[in-house]
């Protein structure tokens, strides 16, 4: 995806308080990434398990690391044992998020 529309994706919902990113997640994968799936919602495939929260964790540090942002402004908001799970970006305007991972996907 080279250009992001003026509107939020469907899977990012402006709140008061911060973005919210509802993401599709894949463990036990090859490698950690997030990309879009072949139907436009936002995924992450994460090498870890689903056990012990090893999955969240994973994906914290996932968020961080791609958004260059520190893991503390991330907060797990649903989905603890789901794999569709909503995660809140603090700090952080969504413009900022979208042009991070923009520049991610072209790489």
């Amino acid at each position: 995806m080279d250009t992001f529309p003026e509107m939020p994706p469907p899977w990012m919902k402006v709140t008061g308080n911060g973005v919210v990113l509802n993401i599709r997640v894949q463990p036990r994968s090859s490698k950690n990434k997030l990309g879009l799936s072949t139907d436009g919602q936002l995924k992450a495939w994460v090498q870890a398990p689903p056990v012990d929260s090893a999955a969240n964790s994973a994906m914290l540090d996932l968020l961080a690391q791609s958004l260059q942002i520190p893991r503390k402004w991330i907060t797990l908001e649903h989905g603890q044992t789901s794999r569709s799970k909503s995660f809140r970006i603090q700090n952080l305007p969504p413009e900022d998020i979208l042009e991070r991972m923009g520049k991610m996907w072209a790489d």
